[in-house]
């Protein structure tokens, strides 16, 4: 159930003012499926038959649109992986895999590199050049004339995880498929997408994302086809606090007075005085507890 006093009650309320007839030129993109389906099933309740409804998904899946691609599951792209992995093997120094549960360890490390390296926008070239040119490496001693051998096997592998970062993401692009993270590095790095966007695009609800996906909200903001609904606390933005160090970065000092203030009687006392009970708990589990005897009073 959505309340009107929390994040997105605000969202429903801020549509209910549009137009219904501006409602089909709206798209509201969120950090969640979940989130999406509440907003649409809770807008339906009162709205009249026949209705364009705005647009609620993410920005993953609206990125997978506006490129026209799929995104195959983990598992998906594990198998793909090893495929390409074993056609590459004669030009490659990989692992020997006797199965595909042997090979999905390794599979998800080097996932996990790729998609840290096009989440990042860093150049795969310079992540995994060779580690003998890389003099702050000590402990691994690769600047040595004699490696040994279990030097030598690593090194190997590793330069190898360039060529397959390459030759991973061709073959996803034959079968016009890609991976979330390689499609929001497009979506930042490519612009013929940005000229097809439609109507107006709402970011909610955005406190972390990857230097990707931000680049991709700020073009469009730039650009004059959205903006964000940010899903915070100016106290956590204005006094330092972690909660508040993504929008810190996003947006300028000028701007925060615009962010949004729910608690703004409990930090400046303006508005209605709240009582608060500080609980001391020696550890999160006895915290995890003490919220969940108090959950379970008030149902």
């Amino acid at each position: 159930m959505i309340h009107e006093d929390d994040f997105l009650g605000g969202i429903i309320i801020r549509v209910r003012k549009m137009p219904k007839e501006e409602w089909s030129n709206l798209t509201v993109l969120l950090p969640s499926r979940r989130a999406a389906r509440k907003l649409a099933d809770a807008l339906k309740i009162d709205t009249p038959p026949g209705t364009w409804l705005p647009r609620f998904t993410t920005l993953g899946e609206w990125s997978e649109e506006q490129l026209r691609v799929t995104t195959p599951s983990r598992l998906e792209q594990l198998v793909e992986l090893q495929q390409v992995a074993e056609s590459n093997r004669k030009k490659l120094t990989l692992p020997e895999w006797s199965s595909f549960e042997r090979f999905q360890p390794w599979g998800m490390a080097a996932l996990g590199d790729f998609n840290t390296i096009d989440h990042h926008l860093l150049e795969a070239r310079q992540v995994f050049r060779d580690l003998r040119n890389i003099k702050d490496i000590e402990s691994w001693s690769f600047g040595e004339p004699d490696l040994r051998p279990g030097q030598l096997r690593f090194l190997e592998q590793w330069n190898s995880l360039l060529p397959l970062y390459q030759a991973f993401h061709a073959h996803l692009d034959e079968h016009n498929s890609t991976t979330s993270a390689h499609l929001a590095r497009r979506m930042a790095e490519e612009e013929g997408w940005l000229g097809q966007v439609q109507g107006e695009i709402w970011m909610a609800g955005a406190n972390a994302l990857t230097p990707a996906e931000r680049h991709t909200v700020e073009k469009i903001v730039r650009a004059g086809k959205g903006q964000w609904i940010w899903d915070t606390d100016l106290a956590y933005v204005r006094n330092g606090m972690e909660a508040g160090r993504f929008i810190r970065e996003v947006v300028p000092k000028t701007q925060w007075n615009a962010l949004p203030h729910p608690m703004q009687d409990a930090t400046e006392g303006n508005g209605a005085k709240r009582e608060w009970c500080m609980i001391t708990c020696s550890s999160r589990t006895l915290q995890s507890q003490y919220v969940r005897h108090i959950i379970e009073q008030r149902q």
